[in-house]
């Protein structure tokens, strides 16, 4: 299949063609979630770093509970931004143990006293 950009619904798909691949897509397991991992575990250790990695996105544009008019494109940000990516890939590359699907990042909230 292949599909192209579309700026909006009514024209439909249009513009440079984007190639879809199916057998490329990894089969992430649906709504995965740290609890479904032992503690201390690989899996469970990635996904609790990534969730870490999420949660310290929203608090970079929020100082005091107000939000900063300034872009998000400092140094730290950046790093973050392409951390969270990382993770969240490396974390669709391995098993989940039913021997069809993938972990996957859970996209929990950690509270700030939790973060590490």
């Amino acid at each position: 299949m292949v599909y192209g950009c579309s700026p909006d619904e009514a024209t439909g798909p249009t513009g440079e063609t984007v190639l879809f691949e199916p057998n490329k897509v990894l089969s992430m397991r649906p709504n995965p979630r740290t609890a479904d991992y032992p503690g201390g575990g690989a899996v469970r250790f990635a996904q609790e770093e990534f969730n870490n990695t999420y949660c310290l996105l929203p608090a970079a544009v929020l100082v005091g509970g107000h939000l900063q008019r300034q872009p998000i494109a400092d140094e730290g940000h950046v790093r973050a931004i392409y951390a969270l990516k990382s993770r969240a890939q490396a974390l669709m590359k391995v098993p989940s143990g039913n021997g069809r699907t993938t972990a996957g990042p859970t996209f929990e909230y950690v509270a700030p006293e939790d973060r590490v």
